[in-house]
């Protein structure tokens, strides 16, 4: 799923080529995400999610290449790590993947709710969130085609936005739109950079030819920014990022956080090596060294760590959708709607048994042992308020962060009691936009926009409107889906047309002989 996206408001269908849609899950530049409900006669129904490419990108050749290099290579991995499609099809004209559906947020959003609120992200859950994303990659690097032949398949764009991170612990890679493979028809053009600039490796800035480790330098990328709470090449001006990627001392981790264990740094400045002989080999390599550091550092399971921490950043969001999975596939089908193949245990239980109770269990996994407390800190491994004796409870869809959600209306005391409905109040979301040219004038609903927009979370549209001399404006809508950076590229201005030189007449010409 993609954080960052720019679209245009379009009518949410009921069906797409024989899936029922539940809700929209989220909306990219690329595609609309779709929580679809899927029947087959071997596995029953089963909840997937389904990528629907714009209208408006529908003919342009170059994103349909890009849609269609995502489908054929997702499609050949079969990785607990990566996220896997299942099919590919074509609705009114527009392509579409159907793909597994994961319960769970980016590493994007996950950084917004720490360090974008000065709470530090516990060392050991971002080392564990980057190995299990390693562990993807190195089954993506390793794909062979149909005689044995390696693919040569590199992402091109690793970065938080690619990265989801199930509330069972489990993380997986997604988004394989702009990997680059032997078997693709269209190749870069010059000057074209594929990917989220501040995590490009230094060969993809010099236009070299790539190979597996620029998708490890890039998670290096995501390693450090995660563990140290700050941005490492990122600069207000695209010349000024690629000038940092290429020649910017890194500070060493351990000056910026004084916990920063030897080990991680090590394994992190290895990746960012700028000469590429000099990183991890592959990525399982890389996997490997972070799981000896955390072997060494806890004796706590890593999707563990990872279920707890995002059990407690998401509490708002995991019953919204745990309600709107629910809400979908019971109203429907009834308890057998939601089989164990596709969620596990807690999905066997999501028809039968109020959304409240199973909320309550999830923001208690089991306990951490043998951790340095400096490593929780006290706003992330707080134990949250058990859940009180629920009722019942009445639910309606809405539309929010940018799909249909369930408010889940709780009731504090027993069905017969007089106790008022607790009516959860709407969370924030922050809007975040990233403009080039820096000096263009960004408007919002026309008025002047300076930093980011921190608006409630729900259906509402804003109009955004960017302008500067010299280039052509450029207007779009945007929703308060949820936290999110939102890229606005201007195109600068054509230079004008000189007028076509006069040929002279053939009876002029005869004149001035």
């Amino acid at each position: 799923m993609v954080e960052a996206g720019l679209f245009e408001p379009e009518h949410q269908p009921s069906r797409i080529a024989g899936h029922r849609v539940i809700g929209e899950l989220g909306r990219g530049a690329m595609a609309s995400i779709y929580l679809v409900e899927t029947e087959s006669t071997e596995a029953g129904t089963s909840l997937q999610a389904l990528k629907l490419i714009h209208p408006h990108l529908a003919e342009q050749p170059e994103f349909l290449d890009l849609f269609s290099s995502e489908a054929r290579i997702a499609a050949r991995v079969r990785h607990a790590n990566v996220v896997s499609v299942h099919e590919i099809g074509s609705f009114s004209g527009r392509p579409f993947l159907c793909m597994d559906y994961v319960r769970g947020e980016t590493l994007f959003a996950v950084l917004e709710r720490t360090w974008n609120e000065d709470v530090p992200l516990p060392l050991l859950v971002a080392a564990e969130i980057v190995r299990q994303t390693a562990l993807g990659l190195h089954a993506a690097h390793e794909l062979e085609d149909d005689d044995g032949a390696p693919l040569h398949v590199i992402h091109r764009d690793v970065g938080p936005h690619n990265i989801l991170i199930g509330y069972d612990g489990l993380v997986r890679v997604t988004d394989f739109g702009v990997a680059k493979a032997l078997d693709r028809t269209v190749g870069t053009q010059p000057g074209v950079f594929r990917g989220a600039l501040p995590f490009l490796s230094p060969e993809q800035i010099r236009g070299e030819p790539l190979d597996r480790r620029s998708d490890l330098f890039s998670l290096g990328v995501v390693l450090y920014e995660a563990t140290v709470g700050q941005r490492l090449f990122k600069h207000k001006t695209t010349a000024g990022t690629m000038a940092r990627i290429l020649e910017l001392e890194i500070p060493r981790p351990r000056s910026l956080r004084a916990e920063y264990p030897p080990e991680l740094e090590a394994i992190v400045l290895r990746a960012l090596e700028r000469d590429r002989t000099r990183r991890h080999p592959t990525a399982e390599i890389f996997a490997d060294d972070l799981a000896d550091f955390l072997e060494r550092s806890t004796h706590t399971k890593g999707t563990e760590l990872v279920r707890g921490l995002m059990a407690e950043l998401f509490q708002d969001r995991l019953v919204s959708r745990l309600g709107l999975e629910r809400g979908g596939a019971a109203s429907l089908l009834g308890p057998a709607a939601l089989p164990t193949a596709t969620h596990g245990r807690q999905a066997e239980r999501l028809a039968a048994e109020p959304v409240t109770e199973i909320v309550t269990e999830l923001l208690h996994p089991a306990p951490i042992e043998d951790q340095a407390p400096v490593l929780v800190p006290p706003e992330i491994g707080r134990t949250p308020r058990a859940g009180a004796r629920v009722g019942w409870f009445p639910y309606a869809l809405a539309s929010v962060i940018g799909f249909a959600v369930i408010a889940v209306l709780l009731i504090v005391s027993d069905p017969g009691s007089d106790a008022p409905v607790a009516v959860p109040e709407l969370p924030t979301v922050r809007l975040s936009f990233l403009v080039e040219p820096p000096e263009a004038e960004l408007l919002v609903n026309g008025e002047l926009q300076d930093g980011d927009l921190v608006v409630p979370l729900s259906p509402e549209a804003y109009t955004v409107e960017a302008s500067a001399s010299g280039y052509l404006p450029k207007r779009m809508v945007v929703s308060a889906e949820a936290s999110r950076s939102i890229q606005i590229q201007l195109e600068p201005e054509p230079p004008p047309k000189k007028p076509p030189k006069r040929s002279r007449s053939r009876r002029s010409r005869r004149r001035g002989r």
